[in-house]
């Protein structure tokens, strides 16, 4: 609990949050109720907030042009529901059981043909579920993991990582494809450190990514939940309980964006908060007691002063507007932080239920690793996962076509001459070719979304750590999917814990997490 003189401290002041996105909207709203007095401006030049959660109704079909779903585990998925209960959403909300063959059914597609995936270590026993090519020599290389002597490197790519802990093959073959699905990013070149962290500390923490693995979660301190200022919530904690228990992802009837519009109708009732709608030239953060400044692209827009600026634009913007040469050091670091474009394709085709019209396979979908030559990242089986989100008649089975992330140059060309009218029919010839599906298309909306993934690339921890230590002290924090994390829950939970520490007076970067 923050005591008096620190929380009066904070609540006397103005916060600036730059970004509309869903670490944006998540920051002002746990603001505006742990540091109530505090006066808050949200900044966000788009006409729509919720950033890349974009949900559109076309012609009676529900499309999600960015994150479809969610997992409730851990302390992060906590963060999430607990909003979504103090948001008034549970009567929303959408689960798919752990037993689902959406929650059970997921596939690699290699090799002309689609390989289940085994759901635990088990399955590699079972004669039925490791017949796979893909899977051969995977039960050798679980066993041998625990002997395999750890590593004293900095950082290395997730690929290594677990070419050296258990196989090259499990790393082109299971681990590229995965991380398709998670970053859109290239298992070479990305993070295990920063992408993996769970594989990084329990080989850190336990010399064997087996054992840690197995090892039994660390006792939280006493004191571990007096860090917040919100008071117990028994409601909240039964809800998040039982969606925990149940529930493999979920949802809502409406789409994901009914998060974040639910965060903006919030945001709109509180006294304390103010909208702007604004894009950001620069910020400039002064020295000794200046208050720091932000100026707009539009000049009618006279210039914003805030005691303290948090900004959850993404890296590759804010690195824009940051003044040189003053933080060019900043700028650089946030400059190596690169991004991939994504191109979602979304597709109805006539006809169910989904299964019959998917060649007879249910499941949540399956997803195409390095050793493929395409551009197709993967494909998700909406239908089988959100059924309930189908239009009402029945009548037509969803899927959405990943595309192009870290090879969108290598199969798609530029993105600046993209044809979305083109690489939707390369979404429809890939459904058609790996499933055999043969229905007619009734509707179809194809996304490209720029620079919409952050790549935690080898030494993505140094550059944080360097990153914290210039800021320490300085009047500007940072959140968001460029840091810790791209999934919706991740940038709620690292939102939440920003507010808290803010609420309690300290002076904070966002990024402490790199410094322990």
């Amino acid at each position: 609990m923050a005591s008096a003189t620190a929380a009066a401290a904070a609540g006397a002041k103005h916060y600036a949050v730059l970004g509309g996105g869903i670490s944006g909207l998540s920051t002002a709203w746990y603001l505006s109720r742990l540091v109530p007095k505090a006066k808050i401006t949200l900044v966000e030049k788009q006409a729509r907030l919720g950033g890349w959660v974009h949900t559109q109704m076309q012609n009676g079909q529900l499309f999600e042009l960015g994150p479809r779903t969610l997992r409730p585990v851990g302390d992060a998925g906590r963060a999430t529901l607990e909003m979504v209960h103090r948001l008034g959403l549970e009567k929303k909300v959408l689960t798919t059981a752990k037993t689902s063959p959406a929650a059970i059914n997921r596939y690699i597609y290699s090799n002309n043909q689609l390989h289940h995936l085994p759901t635990s270590p088990f399955d590699l026993l079972n004669p039925f579920k490791s017949t796979s090519p893909l899977l051969r020599g995977l039960l050798l290389a679980l066993l041998r993991e625990p002997f395999i002597k750890p590593s004293t490197l900095p950082d290395e790519s997730i690929h290594a990582f677990v070419s050296r802990r258990f196989s090259p093959a499990m790393a082109d073959n299971l681990v590229s494809a995965v991380l398709h699905g998670i970053y859109a990013g290239n298992a070479k070149e990305l993070s295990v450190r920063s992408a993996m962290p769970i594989l990084w500390e329990a080989e850190r923490k336990h010399g064997s990514v087996g054992r840690g693995l197995m090892a039994p979660p660390p006792r939280m301190p006493a004191t571990a939940g007096a860090a917040s200022a919100e008071p117990v919530d028994r409601a909240a904690d039964e809800f998040v309980r039982r969606v925990q228990a149940s529930a493999s992802i979920y949802s809502f009837k409406d789409g994901m964006q009914t998060l974040t519009e639910a965060l903006h109708r919030d945001l709109e009732g509180m006294g304390n908060v103010e909208l702007l709608r604004g894009e950001v030239r620069q910020i400039r953060l002064g020295g000794g007691c200046e208050t720091p400044e932000i100026t707009f692209s539009d000049t009618q827009l006279p210039p914003l002063k805030a005691d303290h600026i948090i900004s959850a634009l993404p890296a590759s913007t804010l690195t824009n507007v940051l003044p040189a040469p003053s933080h060019t050091a900043l700028s650089s670091l946030l400059a190596a932080i690169p991004t991939v474009d994504v191109v979602t394709a979304n597709l109805a085709f006539r006809g169910g239920p989904a299964a019959r019209v998917l060649g007879g396979v249910t499941g949540f979908g399956y997803l195409i690793p390095l050793t493929e030559p395409t551009g197709i990242l993967g494909t998700v089986f909406d239908s089988c996962a959100m059924p309930e989100q189908d239009d009402t008649t029945g009548a037509t089975t969803r899927v959405t076509v990943m595309m192009g992330g870290h090879r969108f140059r290598k199969y798609f060309g530029d993105v600046e001459q993209a044809d979305l009218g083109v690489l939707g029919d390369k979404a429809v010839e890939a459904v058609r070719s790996h499933l055999g599906v043969k229905a007619e298309v009734v509707e179809r909306n194809v996304a490209l979304h720029r620079a919409c993934i952050p790549q935690y690339t080898v030494g993505h921890h140094q550059r944080l750590t360097e990153m914290h230590e210039g800021l320490a002290g300085g009047k500007l924090s940072l959140t968001g999917a460029s840091y810790f994390g791209v999934g919706v829950n991740d940038c709620v939970k690292n939102a939440r814990e920003l507010a808290r520490k803010i609420a309690k007076g300290e002076n904070v970067t966002g990024l402490e997490k790199a410094a322990e």
